[in-house]
């Protein structure tokens, strides 16, 4: 049976909302609420489906639902969190909603401090709004961010024997 893409959204919506409620309650025989979280993932990858095709408004409803179930205790990770916030912020930043846009770009950020996208984003759109010392603020955060990263990993390798935390 070959289900038509609003059909197959309807379900994984209707699924991900059964299986959060389910795991409040008492995780189903045989699945524990981190094999939830995993459906909180796929999920997740539905949404970016549906952002690549340009399909914003089954994007951002699945955002939704997934920013949603995480929030009512099923185990998902906080970089699924992080980057549902801030593919919901960039479906926003389409629409030109600015300010709602931010509000999605800082939650990602409180989430998980170490993702530089959303920071970059919120730049982008500071820029617009003509905020610029704002604006700098959230570049040289990102900036920096990517440099620490870029440190970390380079002298893990040119020191092969040192040991990681």
């Amino acid at each position: 049976m070959c289900m038509s893409r609003g059909r197959k959204n309807a379900a994984i919506l209707l699924l991900g909302n059964f299986m959060s409620s389910v795991c409040e309650a008492a995780p189903l025989e045989g699945m524990s609420c981190s094999d939830m979280g995993r459906m909180e993932h796929d999920l997740l990858k539905a949404a970016n489906a549906e952002l690549e095709r340009r399909q914003l408004e089954a994007a951002e409803e699945l955002y939704g639902r997934v920013i949603d179930n995480c929030h009512q205790g099923s185990q998902c990770s906080p970089e699924d969190l992080a980057v549902a916030f801030n593919n919901r912020g960039q479906i926003k930043y389409f629409r030109v909603d600015f300010y709602e846009a931010m509000d999605d770009y800082t939650e990602a950020i409180q989430i998980k401090p170490s993702f530089e996208v959303p920071y970059y984003n919120r730049g982008l759109i500071l820029y617009r709004l003509d905020r610029y010392p704002l604006i700098i603020y959230s570049l040289v955060i990102s900036l920096w961010d990517q440099t620490v990263n870029y440190i970390i990993i380079n002298s893990a390798f040119l020191r092969p024997n040192a040991a990681f935390i």
